[in-house]
Formats: C-alpha cells, sequence, structure tokens
C-alpha cells in the first residue's frame, strides 16, 4: 500500500487546492472548495482551475488591462428582446469603442447585432 503522503491523489488534491486558492483570489468568481476522492475528478477540477487562470491570464496580456477592467467592460453588453405586431427580435447592444477595442486585441470577433428574429404567424 502506498503511504497517503506518496499517493498520486494527494498530491494532485494539494496542488488543486493552491490552483483553486489562486482562482479564488485572482477572479471575481464565487467559488467554494471542492472535494473530489476519484483522482480523475480530480485531476480534471485541476485542469479546469488551470484553464481558467490561463483563460484570465491570456485576456489580460493580450488587452494590457485587467480582469476587472476586462468584467466591467464585457458585462455591459446586453441583449434586449422586442415584440411587435411584426413579430419579435433580439438585439444586442451596440458596442462602445472600449468593448471594440477588446474584442481586437483578443481577435475575438464581435456577436451579431441581431441574435433572433421571430415573424408573427399568419
Amino acid at each position: 500500500m502506498v503511504p497517503w503522503t506518496r499517493c498520486p491523489a494527494v498530491a494532485v488534491h494539494h496542488v488543486s487546492t493552491r490552483v483553486c486558492a489562486s482562482a479564488r483570489s485572482t477572479t471575481t468568481l464565487d467559488l467554494r472548495p471542492v472535494y473530489h476522492r476519484r483522482e480523475d475528478r480530480i485531476r480534471a477540477h485541476v485542469l479546469l482551475c488551470w484553464l481558467g487562470l490561463l483563460l484570465i491570464r491570456v485576456a489580460e496580456t493580450g488587452t494590457g488591462q485587467t480582469r476587472n477592467k476586462i468584467r466591467i467592460e464585457v458585462e455591459r453588453v446586453h441583449i434586449g428582446t422586442f415584440t411587435g405586431p411584426a413579430g419579435s427580435f433580439s438585439q444586442r447592444t451596440e458596442l462602445s469603442q472600449p468593448q471594440k477595442v477588446i474584442y481586437a486585441k483578443l481577435k475575438i470577433t464581435e456577436p451579431p447585432r441581431v441574435l433572433d428574429a421571430t415573424p408573427t404567424a399568419g
């Protein structure tokens, strides 16, 4: 039997705990501790935490802005649904110049202005 201090699952869990703590201290997400027992789930959890941190760092490096500034700008994009006698449609707000800069620097295609259009049946 492998001593618990040298067990791969325990080692991965210790790394997971450190990664999750780092993720909690560097994001505004409301995270809670996650306890996994199976090694494959522990590894998956560590990978997801690491990918989240990587995504944050790529966005910060690509834009030259902090994650909070990026989040504030991106959260200002909203979708409105409008209904009239001819039907209904969903449309996003017009992108501001700072939002366009974020999309451009990260090489992300701007979302379409009109997301859905449904004519009235009849």
